[in-house]
């Protein structure tokens, strides 16, 4: 008949409605009950015994989803060492909570989803890792939860080994040549002397 009725603590969540009549036009009348229901919270059951209606409120858990998505700086796996597929584990404060293969044939892209906002009243704060890092490669994290991680992989120099260094002459070896020369040009100087004299 669209009266409304508050149940609350005081009355323990119970309503009884007496006194109202059986029947209308000759026919028996059928009551039922409908809910506004409270924000955060969905009817997960209604039961009829008799006259007495039960229904069943559920707090709806606030989900949300985090992204992920891996980068590769290799010129375009040029070198060969890229791997088909590498695994990212998704961590709620710290442990963890799911995994994903990451790959070609989903872009290197997930979205993990309905994934829970809250624990015990606590904020849940995300992350990811990657497992299990390409050998020669190097790992790299961007973003967030709210935005979306980005896992960067940058192929390093890999295994080449530098070139010596010139190895420079030692100064006992600077003195040796230094004293050659000189010789050499005290002999070019005393030859060129003789030469003159002999020419007059």
């Amino acid at each position: 008949n669209g009266d409304v009725y508050t149940l609350n603590e005081e009355n323990g969540g119970l309503v009884a409605v007496e006194g109202l009549p059986k029947y209308a036009d000759g026919k028996e009348i059928k009551y039922t009950w409908t809910e506004t229901v409270p924000e955060g919270y969905e009817i997960s059951d209604i039961t009829v015994d008799n006259n007495l209606t039960t229904i069943t409120n559920t707090h709806t858990s606030e989900t949300i989803s985090v992204k992920v998505t891996k980068v590769w700086a290799d010129d375009d796996n040029e070198s060969g060492k890229r791997p088909a597929s590498i695994t990212i584990t998704l961590l709620a404060n710290g442990k963890e909570y799911d995994r994903v293969v990451l790959s070609d044939s989903n872009d290197w892209k997930h979205t993990f989803n309905d994934l829970p906002a809250y624990n015990d009243g606590e904020k849940i704060e995300y992350s990811v890792v990657e497992e299990n890092v390409p050998e020669d490669y190097e790992v790299s994290y961007e973003g967030d939860m709210e935005t979306g991680f980005i896992v960067h992989n940058v192929l390093g120099q890999g295994g080449d080994e530098p070139p010596e260094p010139p190895v420079n002459p030692q100064t006992g070896d600077n003195v040796l040549m230094y004293l050659i020369t000189l010789l050499i040009g005290i002999i070019g100087f005393i030859s060129s002397k003789v030469y003159i004299k002999e020419n007059n």
